[in-house]
This record gives structure tokens, sequence and C-alpha cells, in this order.
């Protein structure tokens, strides 16, 4: 059986809208975990339920936060019990004044924004205000923002998001002693104030934060220079922040070295000095060092910077290529060379030739074929430069008149691919004989993908 909604006690006014009632405030109490009795309760979160009027809330008189955030209240009253308040959050309704807050003496933040304010009022009674959030609403010029000037502990003022388009306005800050923080964001007025961010942190000296980013130490100097001196200034002052960081860096640097020293001293003088690195005992690794560090001390001093290395890159390159070359040659390729220059009379004291070798003497010895329109069939080998394919081999046996040859060649083409049938072919064409090189590079290049 589904659980029934909660009963809610409130009621409605004329225009329906909701009304503050005390048994709608004690269920949202109770539904939010806090006290039934109102004057144990610290904070209450009365935003977002269509309230049009704040009423009943003269026993709460422990609250030190308020949200009202998104009503639909037009005015501020009813507050005057709340002496205890810190924070009262007013943001996202329809209020045009900022009026009955002298009551909360010790009220340190409020947050206005996304309201209906054209001008800055009724904040003079608060000694303690901090805080003071007044973003997206509709102030314009010098004038509506002058009432700043009669609270002196504000510390924080945002006022982004309005359509302040008077550069005077600068002058209303540079009056705030106590100002640190302030956001002007997408306002008329920046463009119109030269040099913007220079100008607001040299004139505005307790400033820390400014719109999106904090004032550094660093930049505050940089800009009282700029407002000394110009550009030439600045970039002087800029210069002997970097020259100062560098001195730090080296100080710190010989204190480490220094700590390092006094450690070594202490572990010398309690475990006697260090035994020396003992020298290479292998002659070969001598002469394998003594042979690298010749090839970095052979440089040419009088070649360009980017030159002198060229000669290592070159026989590095060389070296690479070289082993790349070793391992195209599979164990198969080295082992079918090996008989056929056996068989031939011709073995070399090397283990065979090298597939790149192989290449050339097929260009050589083998015409371009054309494309035939049979069924290709594709037979990749070792270095997977090139194709050996079914049509090439049916341009030789159709060339041919060695009867061995042709025989060789026909086997290849009726196992169909060679990878299925590789000894097959190999016993075949070792049984024959002599065997013109031809038929042999096609018979190695294929069998060579096989392994």
């Amino acid at each position: 059986m589904l659980a029934r909604p909660p009963r809610r006690f409130f009621g409605r006014d004329a225009r329906e809208n909701t009304k503050m009632t005390p048994k709608y405030l004690k269920q949202l109490c109770l539904e939010q975990q806090a006290y039934a009795t109102p004057e144990l309760n610290d904070k209450i979160y009365l935003h977002f339920k269509g309230f049009a009027d704040i009423e009943n809330l003269e026993k709460y008189t422990g609250l030190r936060s308020l949200w009202l955030e998104g009503n639909g209240l037009s005015q501020i009253k009813n507050l005057e019990a709340l002496t205890e308040l810190r924070c009262l959050f007013l943001h996202q309704n329809c209020i045009q004044v900022i009026e009955n807050l002298d009551a909360l003496q010790d009220l340190d933040t409020i947050n206005l924004g996304n309201n209906l304010i054209k001008s800055i009022s009724g904040l003079s009674g608060l000694p303690k205000l901090k805080t003071l959030q007044m973003d997206h609403n509709y102030l314009k010029s010098a004038q509506d923002i002058m009432h700043l000037l009669e609270c002196p502990s504000l510390e924080i003022v945002d006022l982004s998001f309005n359509q302040i388009e008077d550069p005077e306005v600068l002058e209303v800050f540079e009056k705030m002693p106590e100002l640190c923080v302030l956001n002007i964001m997408s306002n008329p007025v920046i463009p119109k104030i030269m040099n913007y961010r220079r100008t607001m942190v040299s004139r505005l000296k307790k400033l820390t934060y400014l719109d999106d980013r904090p004032v550094f130490d660093k930049e505050r100097l940089a800009t009282e220079a700029w407002a000394l001196g110009g550009m030439e200034a600045e970039r002087e002052e800029r210069t002997r922040q970097r020259e100062e960081e560098r001195k730090e860096h080296d100080r710190n640097f010989e204190a480490l070295k220094k700590i390092q020293e006094e450690a070594r001293a202490r572990r010398i003088e309690k475990y006697g000095p260090e035994e020396e690195t003992p020298e290479l005992a292998d002659p070969r690794l001598v002469a394998f060092r003594d042979e690298q560090l010749s090839k970095i001390e052979e440089k040419d001093p009088n070649a360009p910077e980017n030159e002198k290395n060229d000669r290592e890159e070159r026989d590095y390159a060389e070296t690479r290529a070289e082993m790349s070359k070793l391992e195209l040659l599979t164990s198969f390729e080295r082992d079918l060379l090996e008989e056929i220059e056996e068989e031939q009379g011709t073995k070399e004291t090397r283990s065979g030739p090298t597939i790149t070798e192989l290449e050339d003497e097929e260009k050589d010895d083998v015409p371009a074929l054309e494309f035939h329109e049979t069924e290709r069939k594709r037979v990749s080998f070792a270095d997977a430069d090139e194709i050996v394919e079914a049509p090439k081999i049916i341009e030789v046996i159709e060339e041919t008149t060695n009867e061995p040859e042709k025989k060789a060649c026909e086997s290849i083409v009726e196992v169909g691919k060679v990878e299925d049938a590789p000894s097959a072919v190999l016993e075949h064409l070792l049984d024959e004989g002599e065997i013109s090189k031809k038929v042999q590079k096609l018979s190695v290049h294929a069998w060579g993908a096989d392994e």
C-alpha cells in the first residue's frame, strides 16, 4: 500500500500565493529535522515555497540564518524579532526597495541578487554588515550606489550583471575604507575605464580580489609602479621581481647544499670516509667506455650548433637500419637460403642474402607484369614492402620453357594459398634439382610469409 503524502498546513491568500502560517512553518522545521519549538531553531529553509509575504516569524528569535530565496516577495518586513540573525538570503524575488533592516544589528551577510532594485539604500543601520550581494539588478549610475559610503564595514561587494555605466563609481569604491573584494563584471562601465584592472588595483589599496581573479602582491607592486612611472616602470618592477625570485631560489639551493654537506660530515665522522668507486676490472668494458667517450669528444668545435650531432645521428640510423634488415630474415628463410647455396656450391661465410638484396635481384630479373583479371591470391612476405601474387606466378609459367620451373610454379598455384602447404612446395622444388633463381625467389618470398 502506497504511503500517503504528508498533509500541508499552508493557506492561500487572495492571489493564490502560499501563506507562511505557523503550522506550515512548524511542519517545515520537522521535515528539515529541526526543532518543533520555534525558539530553538538557528536556521530555517523557506526557499522556493511560493511565499508572497514574510510573516509569523516572531517566535523564531534564535534564527541566525534565514533562506527566503526563490519566492515572490515584494517587500522586506516582519523581521524585527530576529535580532540574532547573521545571514539573510533574499535573492531571486521581486524586491524593489531595501528597507526594515535596522533591527538586525548583528547582520553580517545579505544577498539581494536577482531582484528589481534600482538604488541601494536602507543599509546604514547595519554596523556589522560585511558582505553585500547585489548582482543582476538595475543599478546604473554612481548615485545609485552612493549609499555604500554609509556602510564603512563592508568588505565584500558584488555588483556584477547590473547596468552601471558611470566611471565615477570608481571614486565611490575608492572611498570605501575596508573594501577588499569587488565584483563588477558584465557592466558597461568596464570598457570606459582606461587600463581597467591596473587602475582599479592601484587606486583600491586594500583590494585582494577583483572580479574573477585574485590580486597578488606582485601584481599590486607592478600596478603601483605603473601608476607612478607608466609601462617602463612596470617592466622594471617585474624585472626586479624575477631577479628577486632567482636570488631566493639560489639562497634556498645554497641552504640545501649546506645541509647536505653537514650531513655528509656527520656521516664521515661517525662511519669513516666513504669508499672510492672501484675501477672497471674487465678490459672489454674499459675499451667500450673509452670508445664511447672518444665518440663524444670527436666533435668539430667550428661546426654550427645544430650540426654537431649529425655524425652520431647518422651512425645511429645506420645501425638501426642494419638491425632491421637482420630482423627481417626469419629462421625459415635463412635455412632455405643455406640449403640452396650448399646445393649450388656458392655458400659464403655469411648466413645468407638479405631481403633487400633479393628484392634488388628480383627487380633486375623479373619484368613488370600486367594486372590479371583472375582471382588475386595475395601472400605477403617478411619485410611487408611487397606482395607476391598468383598472377605473377602464372605469368612465369607462360614465359618459361624449363619443365622443372613450370612444374614448380604450377604446384604453387595448385595449393591456392602458399600458407596452406609451404612444405609440399618446398619438397617439390628440392626434388627437381636445378631451379632458376627466378622461381627460387618467388618461392622464398612466398614461404617467408608463412613463417
